[in-house]
């Protein structure tokens, strides 16, 4: 027969290689990420964070209001609150700055059981790449246009002789 105190004790080790794993994961990742609990406190962030949002262990613990003064994005909070709200994912479209564009992907975190929200992650994925495609798109479409222009224009030019 398995002792109360035994399950505990396999509870308490699965709960530390949980949180490691997190840990570890949090300290490698080169994706921009936020975890904030329902409070509005910054549990946690990725060196890419960091970086961008000049973040150091020192905001670990504190209220994220001073996060939303590096984006052009006012509604940072706002957004956060809605969905610990409204218990939904939020993507969005950014701009920090510095002027560089990221889809902002606000995701709730829930307690064990599911029933209750006890914090968040915010994701940032960097648009320039995309964003460079769109507009590399944009110029082959007008060089495009243009040589179809310039050979009606040659075409009709050479019906007429």
């Amino acid at each position: 027969m398995i002792s109360t105190h035994k399950i505990q004790e396999d509870t308490m080790r699965n709960s530390s290689i949980q949180n490691n794993f997190l840990k570890q994961y949090f300290e490698n990742s080169i994706v921009p990420q936020l975890l904030i609990d329902a409070e509005l406190y910054l549990k946690d962030f990725t060196p890419a964070a960091g970086k961008l949002f000049e973040l150091k262990k020192e905001h670990l613990e504190r209220n994220i209001c001073g996060i939303k003064e590096k984006m052009k994005h006012s509604s940072f909070i706002e957004n956060i609150r809605g969905v610990l709200i409204t218990e939904t994912v939020l993507k969005k479209e950014i701009k920090t700055n510095d002027e560089r564009r990221f889809l902002k992907c606000i995701q709730p975190c829930f307690s064990e059981n599911e029933e209750v929200i006890n914090g968040l992650i915010v994701t940032f994925i960097e648009l320039e790449v995309q964003s460079s495609l769109l507009d590399e798109n944009r110029r082959l479409e007008l060089e495009n246009q243009e040589l179809k222009e310039f050979l009606y224009r040659e075409l009709t030019r050479a019906g007429k002789k």
